[in-house]
Protein backbone atom coordinates (compact mmCIF):
# COMPACT_ATOMS: atom_id res chain seq x y z
CA UNK A 1 0.00 0.00 0.00
CA UNK A 2 1.52 3.34 -1.05
CA UNK A 3 2.28 6.15 1.41
CA UNK A 4 0.11 8.44 -0.72
CA UNK A 5 -2.83 6.03 -0.31
CA UNK A 6 -2.20 5.91 3.43
CA UNK A 7 -2.12 9.68 3.71
CA UNK A 8 -5.29 10.02 1.66
CA UNK A 9 -7.07 7.39 3.76
CA UNK A 10 -6.05 9.10 7.01
CA UNK A 11 -7.21 12.45 5.70
CA UNK A 12 -10.47 10.88 4.60
CA UNK A 13 -11.10 9.56 8.10
CA UNK A 14 -10.57 13.00 9.58
CA UNK A 15 -12.85 14.52 6.94
CA UNK A 16 -15.74 12.49 8.35
CA UNK A 17 -15.69 14.75 11.43
CA UNK A 18 -18.71 17.02 10.94
CA UNK A 19 -20.44 19.79 12.89
CA UNK A 20 -22.29 19.52 16.23
CA UNK A 21 -21.21 18.00 19.52
CA UNK A 22 -22.66 15.05 21.45
CA UNK A 23 -20.67 13.12 24.05
CA UNK A 24 -20.25 9.38 23.42
CA UNK A 25 -17.75 6.63 24.13
CA UNK A 26 -15.70 5.04 21.37
CA UNK A 27 -14.22 1.53 21.56
CA UNK A 28 -10.86 1.41 23.30
CA UNK A 29 -7.60 1.89 21.42
CA UNK A 30 -5.09 -0.91 20.77
CA UNK A 31 -7.54 -3.80 20.24
CA UNK A 32 -5.61 -4.96 17.18
CA UNK A 33 -2.50 -6.79 16.07
CA UNK A 34 -0.47 -6.83 12.86
CA UNK A 35 1.69 -9.48 11.18
CA UNK A 36 3.93 -8.53 8.23
CA UNK A 37 1.55 -5.70 7.41
CA UNK A 38 -1.71 -7.68 7.73
CA UNK A 39 -3.84 -6.06 10.43
CA UNK A 40 -6.29 -8.06 12.54
CA UNK A 41 -8.93 -6.20 14.52
CA UNK A 42 -9.93 -7.75 17.85
CA UNK A 43 -13.42 -7.48 19.32
CA UNK A 44 -14.52 -5.69 22.49
CA UNK A 45 -17.55 -6.34 24.68
CA UNK A 46 -20.50 -4.09 23.94
CA UNK A 47 -19.72 -3.63 20.23
CA UNK A 48 -20.47 -5.41 16.96
CA UNK A 49 -18.28 -5.25 13.89
CA UNK A 50 -18.76 -5.06 10.16
CA UNK A 51 -16.55 -6.64 7.50
CA UNK A 52 -13.18 -4.93 7.20
CA UNK A 53 -11.67 -3.22 4.19
CA UNK A 54 -7.98 -4.03 4.36
CA UNK A 55 -4.67 -3.99 2.53
CA UNK A 56 -1.06 -4.21 3.62
CA UNK A 57 -0.69 -1.59 6.36
CA UNK A 58 -4.34 -0.50 6.13
CA UNK A 59 -7.52 -1.59 7.95
CA UNK A 60 -10.97 -0.01 8.17
CA UNK A 61 -14.27 -1.30 9.53
CA UNK A 62 -17.60 -0.20 10.92
CA UNK A 63 -18.04 -0.56 14.68
CA UNK A 64 -21.50 -0.37 16.31
CA UNK A 65 -22.18 0.15 19.99
CA UNK A 66 -24.71 -2.55 20.87
CA UNK A 67 -26.62 -0.64 23.54
CA UNK A 68 -27.18 2.59 21.56
CA UNK A 69 -26.76 1.60 17.92
CA UNK A 70 -24.18 4.36 17.53
CA UNK A 71 -21.87 3.72 14.56
CA UNK A 72 -18.14 4.49 14.36
CA UNK A 73 -15.58 4.01 11.61
CA UNK A 74 -12.28 2.58 12.82
CA UNK A 75 -9.22 3.22 10.63
CA UNK A 76 -5.75 1.79 11.29
CA UNK A 77 -2.67 2.69 9.25
CA UNK A 78 0.84 1.31 9.71
CA UNK A 79 3.86 0.19 7.70
CA UNK A 80 3.48 -2.51 5.01
CA UNK A 81 5.80 -4.91 6.81
CA UNK A 82 4.83 -4.10 10.42
CA UNK A 83 4.51 -6.87 13.01
CA UNK A 84 3.18 -6.46 16.55
CA UNK A 85 1.25 -8.96 18.68
CA UNK A 86 1.11 -6.98 21.96
CA UNK A 87 0.51 -3.40 23.08
CA UNK A 88 4.22 -2.88 23.93
CA UNK A 89 5.02 -4.12 20.43
CA UNK A 90 2.52 -1.63 18.98
CA UNK A 91 4.40 1.12 20.85
CA UNK A 92 7.59 0.04 19.09
CA UNK A 93 6.19 0.20 15.55
CA UNK A 94 7.91 2.59 13.16
CA UNK A 95 4.56 4.25 12.52
CA UNK A 96 0.96 3.50 13.52
CA UNK A 97 -2.23 5.56 13.55
CA UNK A 98 -5.63 4.44 14.86
CA UNK A 99 -8.73 6.61 14.73
CA UNK A 100 -12.45 6.42 15.46
CA UNK A 101 -14.90 8.84 13.87
CA UNK A 102 -18.58 8.85 14.72
CA UNK A 103 -21.30 9.02 12.10
CA UNK A 104 -24.31 11.34 12.19
CA UNK A 105 -23.38 15.03 11.96
CA UNK A 106 -21.27 15.15 15.12
CA UNK A 107 -17.99 16.89 15.76
CA UNK A 108 -15.02 15.04 17.17
CA UNK A 109 -12.44 12.30 16.75
CA UNK A 110 -10.53 9.80 18.86
CA UNK A 111 -7.03 9.30 17.44
CA UNK A 112 -3.83 7.66 18.64
CA UNK A 113 -0.58 7.96 16.72
CA UNK A 114 2.81 6.37 17.41
CA UNK A 115 6.26 6.87 15.93
CA UNK A 116 9.34 4.85 16.90
CA UNK A 117 12.88 5.02 15.59
CA UNK A 118 15.44 2.43 16.70
CA UNK A 119 19.02 2.87 15.51
CA UNK A 120 21.52 0.46 17.04
CA UNK A 121 21.60 1.32 20.74
CA UNK A 122 19.41 4.42 20.37
CA UNK A 123 15.62 4.37 20.70
CA UNK A 124 13.19 7.23 20.19
CA UNK A 125 9.46 6.78 20.84
CA UNK A 126 6.69 9.33 20.68
CA UNK A 127 2.92 9.05 20.83
CA UNK A 128 -0.02 11.44 20.71
CA UNK A 129 -3.58 10.65 21.80
CA UNK A 130 -6.30 13.14 20.91
CA UNK A 131 -9.95 13.06 21.93
CA UNK A 132 -12.23 15.89 20.87
CA UNK A 133 -15.93 16.64 20.43
CA UNK A 134 -18.07 13.56 21.09
CA UNK A 135 -14.96 11.74 22.40
CA UNK A 136 -14.39 14.36 25.09
CA UNK A 137 -11.56 16.88 25.25
CA UNK A 138 -8.21 15.39 26.15
CA UNK A 139 -4.70 15.51 24.69
CA UNK A 140 -1.83 13.30 25.84
CA UNK A 141 1.71 13.49 24.46
CA UNK A 142 4.52 11.14 25.44
CA UNK A 143 8.12 11.03 24.29
CA UNK A 144 11.10 8.86 25.22
CA UNK A 145 14.72 8.98 24.15
CA UNK A 146 17.09 6.23 25.26
CA UNK A 147 20.72 6.12 24.20
CA UNK A 148 22.31 2.99 25.63
CA UNK A 149 25.74 3.68 24.18
CA UNK A 150 25.99 7.11 25.79
CA UNK A 151 24.11 6.11 28.98
CA UNK A 152 21.17 8.46 28.82
CA UNK A 153 17.39 8.23 29.04
CA UNK A 154 14.80 10.99 29.19
CA UNK A 155 11.00 10.86 29.20
CA UNK A 156 8.34 13.53 28.73
CA UNK A 157 4.59 13.24 29.38
CA UNK A 158 2.05 16.02 28.86
CA UNK A 159 -1.68 15.72 29.42
CA UNK A 160 -4.50 18.25 29.20
CA UNK A 161 -8.22 17.80 29.81
CA UNK A 162 -10.96 20.16 28.71
CA UNK A 163 -11.00 22.69 25.87
CA UNK A 164 -7.70 24.42 25.08
CA UNK A 165 -9.24 27.81 25.87
CA UNK A 166 -10.26 26.75 29.39
CA UNK A 167 -8.66 23.42 30.38
CA UNK A 168 -9.86 21.70 33.53
CA UNK A 169 -6.49 20.02 34.11
CA UNK A 170 -2.90 20.14 32.94
CA UNK A 171 -0.06 17.84 33.88
CA UNK A 172 3.60 17.52 32.98
CA UNK A 173 6.10 14.84 33.99
CA UNK A 174 9.76 14.97 32.97
CA UNK A 175 12.37 12.38 33.94
CA UNK A 176 16.04 11.97 33.16
CA UNK A 177 18.42 9.14 34.04
CA UNK A 178 22.18 9.04 33.45
CA UNK A 179 24.18 5.98 34.56
CA UNK A 180 27.77 7.10 35.00
CA UNK A 181 29.91 4.07 35.83
CA UNK A 182 29.15 0.96 37.84
CA UNK A 183 26.40 1.89 40.32
CA UNK A 184 26.99 5.62 39.88
CA UNK A 185 24.02 7.51 38.45
CA UNK A 186 22.08 10.75 38.27
CA UNK A 187 18.28 10.97 38.41
CA UNK A 188 15.85 13.82 37.88
CA UNK A 189 12.04 13.85 38.10
CA UNK A 190 9.67 16.82 37.82
CA UNK A 191 5.88 16.57 38.07
CA UNK A 192 3.62 19.62 37.67
CA UNK A 193 -0.13 19.23 38.33
CA UNK A 194 -2.95 21.71 37.79
CA UNK A 195 -6.73 21.65 38.07
CA UNK A 196 -8.36 18.21 38.25
CA UNK A 197 -4.95 16.49 38.27
CA UNK A 198 -4.06 18.39 41.44
CA UNK A 199 -7.02 17.05 43.43
CA UNK A 200 -4.65 15.01 45.56
CA UNK A 201 -6.45 12.57 47.85
CA UNK A 202 -3.62 10.29 48.90
CA UNK A 203 -2.14 10.97 52.39
CA UNK A 204 -4.31 14.05 52.88
CA UNK A 205 -7.90 15.19 53.33
CA UNK A 206 -9.91 14.25 50.25
CA UNK A 207 -10.28 16.96 47.64
CA UNK A 208 -7.41 19.17 48.79
CA UNK A 209 -4.41 19.97 46.63
CA UNK A 210 -1.92 19.15 49.34
CA UNK A 211 1.18 17.12 49.96
CA UNK A 212 1.77 15.86 53.50
CA UNK A 213 5.28 15.43 54.82
CA UNK A 214 5.46 13.37 58.03
CA UNK A 215 6.53 15.35 61.09
CA UNK A 216 9.04 12.60 61.87
CA UNK A 217 11.05 13.46 58.78
CA UNK A 218 14.18 15.51 59.30
CA UNK A 219 13.60 18.34 56.85
CA UNK A 220 14.92 21.77 55.98
CA UNK A 221 11.80 23.94 55.76
CA UNK A 222 11.43 27.12 53.73
CA UNK A 223 8.30 29.30 53.97
CA UNK A 224 6.44 26.47 55.69
CA UNK A 225 3.15 28.23 56.44
CA UNK A 226 1.00 25.15 56.79
CA UNK A 227 2.41 22.87 59.50
CA UNK A 228 4.16 20.26 57.39
CA UNK A 229 1.70 20.38 54.48
CA UNK A 230 1.57 22.14 51.16
CA UNK A 231 -1.64 23.87 50.18
CA UNK A 232 -3.80 23.45 53.28
CA UNK A 233 -3.33 27.02 54.47
CA UNK A 234 -4.80 29.28 51.81
CA UNK A 235 -4.75 26.55 49.19
CA UNK A 236 -7.87 25.46 47.34
CA UNK A 237 -8.87 22.39 45.42
CA UNK A 238 -7.12 22.33 42.07
CA UNK A 239 -4.19 24.55 43.02
CA UNK A 240 -1.13 24.09 40.84
CA UNK A 241 1.43 21.98 42.71
CA UNK A 242 4.87 20.81 41.68
CA UNK A 243 7.28 18.14 42.91
CA UNK A 244 10.97 17.83 42.07
CA UNK A 245 13.41 15.07 42.99
CA UNK A 246 17.11 15.08 42.12
CA UNK A 247 19.35 12.22 43.18
CA UNK A 248 23.04 11.61 42.50
CA UNK A 249 25.20 8.70 43.62
CA UNK A 250 28.84 9.06 42.60
CA UNK A 251 30.37 6.96 45.36
CA UNK A 252 32.46 4.88 42.96
CA UNK A 253 33.96 7.81 41.06
CA UNK A 254 34.34 10.68 43.55
CA UNK A 255 32.56 9.55 46.73
CA UNK A 256 29.77 12.10 46.31
CA UNK A 257 26.11 11.54 47.18
CA UNK A 258 23.23 13.99 47.38
CA UNK A 259 19.46 14.11 47.20
CA UNK A 260 17.00 16.99 46.82
CA UNK A 261 13.22 16.81 47.23
CA UNK A 262 10.94 19.83 46.83
CA UNK A 263 7.16 20.34 46.93
CA UNK A 264 5.65 23.67 45.92
CA UNK A 265 2.10 25.06 45.80
CA UNK A 266 2.62 27.58 43.01
CA UNK A 267 -0.92 28.97 43.18
CA UNK A 268 -0.93 29.70 46.90
CA UNK A 269 -0.40 33.35 47.82
CA UNK A 270 1.23 32.07 51.00
CA UNK A 271 4.14 30.89 48.85
CA UNK A 272 3.98 27.40 50.29
CA UNK A 273 6.92 25.15 49.57
CA UNK A 274 8.94 22.54 51.38
CA UNK A 275 12.36 21.27 50.43
CA UNK A 276 15.00 18.98 51.83
CA UNK A 277 18.63 18.40 50.85
CA UNK A 278 20.85 15.52 51.92
CA UNK A 279 24.54 14.74 51.45
CA UNK A 280 24.13 11.19 52.75
CA UNK A 281 21.29 9.77 50.66
CA UNK A 282 19.58 10.10 47.29
CA UNK A 283 16.08 8.87 48.14
CA UNK A 284 13.09 11.16 47.64
CA UNK A 285 11.33 12.21 50.85
CA UNK A 286 7.59 11.46 51.14
CA UNK A 287 7.19 10.85 47.41
CA UNK A 288 3.61 9.65 46.94
CA UNK A 289 3.49 7.40 43.87
CA UNK A 290 -0.32 7.64 43.79
CA UNK A 291 0.03 11.38 43.13
CA UNK A 292 3.31 11.82 41.26
CA UNK A 293 3.75 8.41 39.65
CA UNK A 294 6.77 6.22 40.33
CA UNK A 295 10.36 7.42 40.47
CA UNK A 296 11.73 4.86 38.00
CA UNK A 297 13.85 6.76 35.53
CA UNK A 298 15.76 3.86 34.00
CA UNK A 299 12.75 1.81 32.88
CA UNK A 300 9.02 2.30 32.43
CA UNK A 301 7.90 5.70 33.70
CA UNK A 302 4.42 5.89 35.25
CA UNK A 303 1.94 8.28 33.70
CA UNK A 304 0.24 9.95 36.73
CA UNK A 305 -2.49 11.61 34.68
CA UNK A 306 -5.79 9.66 34.63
Amino acid sequence: MSKLYKAASSAGAVALVLSGSVMAAAPAFDAWTVSTGTITGNTQAGFTYGSALSDKGFFQRQVTETATGQVFFQTIITENNATAATVPALDALLYADESFVRTGNVNGIADKQRISDVDGTKTFNTSATLNSGWAGDKLTLTQRLKDTADNFQTDFIFSQKGPSTAPTAKGVKITAYIPIAGADKQDFVLVDLQGDYANVVSNVAAGKSTVTVPVSQVMTWANDTSANTIGTAGGTEGDRIKAIWVGQDMTTAVGQVFGLTSYDNITSVANDYISTFSLTGTAAVSWDTAVWGNLTTSGTVTNPFP
